[in-house]
C-alpha cells in the first residue's frame, strides 16, 4: 500500500474555471433561496434541483411537475419533516415564464418551498452543483438532496423508469431519516463503485460536511480532462493497466458531461455511501413496471458490505490475469485521482484501505 503511495506522489506533482458576472447578479437571489427547515430530527436540510429545458419543452415540463409530484409526496412520508423544506432550482437551456415552476409547487405548499435561483442557457448540472456546494460552505451542518429532471435531455422510456425510482429512492425516509441516523455521507438508489464512485443517474442525498469539500463542480470537468491525459500516459506507457473498463469511454472515467455523475464520489474523503435498492445493477430499475411497490426490491444497505476482491480473483482465474498493483479501475487509479485533484489520500481509517483488492 506505501510503495502504491510514494510512487503516486512522485508521478502525481502537478493542476473551465469560468466563473459567470450572472452569479453576481444572482447574489441577492441566493441570499432569499437559502433558507432552510430543521428536521424535528437531524439536521437543517434543502433541496437543489436541476431543470433542463429543451426547445420542445412538453416533455420537460411534465416531467417537471410529476417530480415535484414525487417529492411533495416524499416529504409527508417523512415524520421528522413539520414544515415546509427550501427547493432551489436552477433552469439549463429555454427560459421558462417567471413563476411556472413556482405555480406547480403550490400543490405541495406545505412541503417545499420553491425558489427560482438563475437561469443559463448552456450547460449541464454543474450549475446547480455549485449553487449546492457554495450553500454547503455556509452551511457546514447541513444536508443536501440533489435530484434532477432526467429524461428531458434524453426522452425515453428507459430514462423515465430509471428517474422516477432514483427521485422515489433519494425522497424516502430511508435516505432522509435513517441515513442521518446511521451515518451515511451521501445515499441514493444505488451506489455503485465501478468504473468510478458514483450514484448512477446522479441523485443523492448527503452530508454537507463532506460536500464542502469537493472541488469546485464548474472546474472539475477541466480536472476530469487532465486527469484522463495523465492517466492515458501512464497507461501506455506501461505503468498502469486498464483491464476492466475501457478508460477511454467518456462514461467510464467521468469525462464532459459525464463529470458531474462522478463529482460526489469524487474526494477521498468519502465516507459511508449507503442506498436502497436490492438490486445491484441500475438498468434492473429502467425496466418498465412500478418496481417501487415491490418491497422485496429494497434494502437499505452500504457499499462496505460488497467488496471487489472475490469478483477480481475469480475474474483472474479464468481468463486473462490482471495486475491490482497497476490497477487504473482499482486502488492505483484511485489514489492516482486523489492525489490528482484533491493533493491528498483518504485517511489512515478508511474504508477504501481494506475494500479494496
Amino acid at each position: 500500500m506505501q510503495w502504491i503511495m510514494g510512487c503516486l506522489l512522485l508521478l502525481c506533482l502537478g493542476s473551465f474555471a469560468f466563473v459567470l458576472a450572472k452569479w453576481a447578479m444572482a447574489r441577492a437571489v441566493f441570499a432569499k433561496a437559502w433558507k432552510t427547515v430543521s428536521l424535528a430530527e437531524g439536521p437543517p436540510l434543502a433541496i437543489f434541483y436541476n431543470v433542463y429545458i429543451p426547445v420542445q419543452n412538453a416533455t420537460a415540463i411534465q416531467i417537471v411537475s410529476e417530480q415535484l409530484a414525487q417529492i411533495g409526496e416524499g416529504l409527508r412520508q417523512c415524520r421528522s419533516i413539520t414544515r415546509a423544506v427550501p427547493l432551489q432550482y436552477i433552469t439549463v437551456g429555454q427560459a421558462l415564464a417567471e413563476g411556472s415552476i413556482e405555480s406547480m409547487c403550490a400543490n405541495y405548499s406545505d412541503k417545499i418551498s420553491c425558489t427560482h435561483v438563475a437561469h443559463f442557457p448552456n450547460g449541464f448540472e454543474e450549475h446547480t452543483l455549485w449553487v449546492m456546494r457554495e450553500y454547503c460552505l455556509r452551511h457546514a451542518q447541513h444536508r443536501v438532496i440533489y435530484v434532477h429532471n432526467k429524461g428531458s435531455f434524453r426522452s425515453s422510456q428507459e430514462n423515465h423508469q430509471l428517474r422516477r425510482h432514483m427521485t422515489y429512492a433519494v425522497m424516502s425516509s430511508d435516505c432522509i431519516e435513517r441515513a442521518f441516523r446511521q451515518n451515511c455521507t451521501a445515499c441514493g438508489l444505488i451506489f455503485d463503485p465501478f468504473p468510478e464512485f458514483h450514484f448512477p443517474g446522479n441523485m443523492f442525498t448527503a452530508d454537507c460536511g463532506y460536500v464542502r469539500r469537493l472541488a469546485d463542480p464548474k472546474q472539475f470537468i477541466t480536472m476530469k480532462e487532465d486527469l484522463y491525459q495523465k492517466a492515458s500516459s501512464f497507461i501506455q506507457n506501461g505503468t498502469m493497466q486498464s483491464t476492466i473498463f475501457n478508460i477511454g469511454l467518456a462514461w467510464n472515467f467521468g469525462r464532459g458531461r459525464f463529470a458531474c455523475e462522478h463529482w460526489l464520489g469524487s474526494h477521498p474523503a468519502l465516507g459511508r455511501a449507503c442506498y436502497v435498492s436490492r438490486q445491484k445493477k441500475y438498468r434492473f430499475w429502467m425496466e418498465p413496471g412500478d418496481k417501487s411497490k415491490n418491497p422485496e426490491n429494497w434494502k437499505f444497505d452500504t457499499i462496505l458490505r460488497d467488496p471487489p476482491a472475490p469478483w477480481w480473483e475469480s475474474r483472474n482465474s479464468h481468463g486473462p490475469s490482471g495486475d491490482a498493483r497497476r490497477e487504473f479501475f482499482l486502488l492505483p487509479g484511485r489514489l492516482l485521482q486523489w492525489f490528482e485533484l484533491y493533493g491528498e489520500p483518504p485517511p489512515p481509517t478508511s474504508w477504501v484501505w481494506s475494500w479494496y483488492p
